[in-house]
């Protein structure tokens, strides 16, 4: 899997109510520029609208909100 597809399904699964396939989630796994990327439009919606938040509070959200695929994987 390319990362563009890899961003592509990113996007689509954080629009609607969707599951990473089995192909993304190896790639996510083994691709850490396309583990940052799925973090960081997982948290974009919410940041947006947020104001003024301690980093404390924020760091712990963001690490409640990681995904470990490799946990999924027996």
């Amino acid at each position: 899997m390319k990362c563009h597809h890899a961003h592509e399904e990113i996007t689509l699964i954080l629009t609607q109510v969707a599951n990473p396939s089995a192909q993304l989630q190896q790639h996510i796994q083994d691709c850490e520029l396309c583990r940052e990327h799925w973090q960081q439009q997982a948290l974009e919606p919410w940041l947006a609208e947020m104001h003024v938040v301690p980093a404390p509070v924020v760091a712990k959200l963001a690490q409640s909100l990681w995904v470990d695929f490799r946990s999924s994987h027996g």
